[in-house]
């Protein structure tokens, strides 16, 4: 399921704004995110795929964990705290819907 929720809000973007090219690589996270950057930041959307995962996939600001010695990863409070607004929601639909209501009331993700 990784990825997913990005994708949503790609599949909803391509909906609205349809200017995606077949031949383009739709299912890289980078072509991803460049199309969401009119209305995401790399790390808000971070922060929604944490949420919706529970768990950080991408942390392209360096903000949602840190690497330890082991050359391991542990989440940051910021990356705790998008997990765990994730973990309240049982269901993937659930979570979505929580994280699109969270980010109209907001005005951006804040977990």
């Amino acid at each position: 399921m990784y990825g997913l929720c990005k994708g949503f809000l790609f599949t909803a973007c391509v909906l609205n704004v349809n200017k995606v090219k077949t031949s383009q690589d739709i299912q890289s996270e980078s072509f991803q995110k460049s199309k969401l950057r009119k209305w995401f930041a790399p790390l808000e959307l971070d922060m929604i795929e944490a949420a919706f995962e529970k768990v950080v996939i991408c942390d392209t600001a360096r903000k949602l964990q840190v690497m330890l010695p082991s050359f391991k990863t542990k989440p940051t409070k910021l990356g705790k705290k998008c997990i765990l607004f994730g973990r309240q929601f049982k269901t993937p639909k659930e979570r979505m819907l929580a994280i699109l209501e969270n980010i109209l009331v907001n005005k951006t993700f804040t977990p």
